[in-house]
């Protein structure tokens, strides 16, 4: 079985320059719970609903409109390809 039998084709970024109010918009929006980062196209990295709650507890409410995106969202994720076999995603 491939990834892409199983995988959600719709996925949610916003721009790595954007404010982390931007990202929390998003996600209320469309309920869910973490979106993708974008830079020149390409997926550099995802922040979840959790990060933002974080920031939110340890710097406060004004730091969702000043910090960026791309400060702190997590870069190194797991990628694959939707070609690959499921097992290879387990």
């Amino acid at each position: 079985m491939k990834v892409k039998e199983i995988m959600n084709p719709d996925i949610y970024k916003v721009g790595e320059n954007e404010n982390l109010y931007k990202a929390f918009k998003v996600m209320h929006d469309r309920g869910i719970r973490r979106v993708f980062v974008e830079k020149d196209g390409k997926i550099v990295g995802v922040i979840s609903y959790r990060d933002l709650v974080n920031v939110f507890v340890s710097r406060g409410l004004f730091e969702l409109i000043e910090t960026k995106v791309g400060d702190i969202a997590t870069k190194n994720i797991l990628k694959i390809h939707e070609d690959d076999d499921i097992k290879d995603a387990v």
